[in-house]
């Protein structure tokens, strides 16, 4: 068992290995090359993140940039107590792949939802979390799913909400999973 044990933890770091190089040659793609998907003009994307996130929270952005299929707008939702001066170059240099940084007041986790329901209400939202490096088909996948079951949620990952006695919502995470 302790022998599977360490090489578990042996494979798991490969793998992030490999995927933290495959985020570091998209980033470094995305200086010199236009991005190949076509973009779809009734998707927008939605997203937020914390302070202490600001530093990554682009390896995500990059991997919706670089989606077969695009949304027209990439929309960063953070914090209205975060400086402007204190947003890194790896993101402001986004903006001009679509990435639109919003200061706003800081809802929680619900942040990313709540502004782009009230800003898109006739558009498809794809919310997407920071600690996320998506493959380059997740936006076309979920698309088709939307189309088959349009009045559906599409999602990679979906869980019951679990409730107390009260019917009141429990944390997320203690949920039943949903999607594979």
């Amino acid at each position: 068992v302790m022998m599977m044990i360490r090489h578990d933890k042996r494979l798991n770091y490969v793998i992030n290995n490999i995927v933290n190089a495959q985020a570091e040659i998209t980033s470094n793609l995305l200086t010199s090359i236009n991005p190949h998907g076509r973009i779809e003009s009734s998707l927008v994307a939605s997203i937020t993140t914390l302070k202490d996130r600001l530093d990554f929270v682009h390896t995500a952005i990059e991997s919706v940039i670089m989606q077969t299929v695009r949304p027209r707008v990439i929309n960063l939702y953070i914090s209205d107590e975060i400086k402007e001066s204190e947003i890194p170059h790896s993101l402001n240099r986004l903006c001009e792949f679509g990435l639109v940084i919003n200061f706003v007041p800081d809802v929680g986790p619900h942040t990313k939802h709540i502004y782009a329901l009230r800003e898109f209400p006739e558009d498809l939202i794809f919310t997407f979390d920071d600690d996320i490096i998506y493959p380059s088909n997740t936006i076309a996948c979920l698309l088709g799913v939307q189309r088959k079951f349009p009045s559906a949620i599409a999602a990679n990952w979906a869980r019951a909400i679990p409730l107390d006695r009260h019917d009141r919502p429990k944390c997320i995470k203690k949920g039943k999973l949903l999607t594979p």
